[in-house]
């Protein structure tokens, strides 16, 4: 799990394990279709892998904070690699 801190950060509950920062759906198809629930007034990157290297991250997309929590869709539409991964991320990275 995360620490509290981290919790606070993506506006989710420490206390509820089903409280998460994920993303509720990825489709396999092209363009690819990311959802993740954000948080009201939080910022995020949505960043992407075509390998697991640790410096190997890039920025697909930021996501400005939102008036309300809810659904956000994100696509991609570069063709992807032989595996692509994806990770969301709370603030909005430079």
């Amino acid at each position: 799990g995360l620490t509290d801190r981290a919790e606070y950060d993506a506006g989710t509950s420490p206390t509820d394990p089903a409280d998460a920062l994920r993303f509720l759906s990825v489709s396999a198809s092209t363009p690819t279709t990311l959802k993740f629930l954000a948080a009201a007034g939080r910022t995020y990157s949505v960043q992407y892998s075509d390998g697991l290297l640790a410096d190997s991250w890039h920025k697909l997309t930021d996501v400005p904070a939102q008036p309300a929590a809810g659904p956000v869709t994100i696509l991609d539409s570069q063709p992807a690699a032989i595996s692509r991964y994806y990770r969301v991320v709370t603030p909005a990275t430079p």
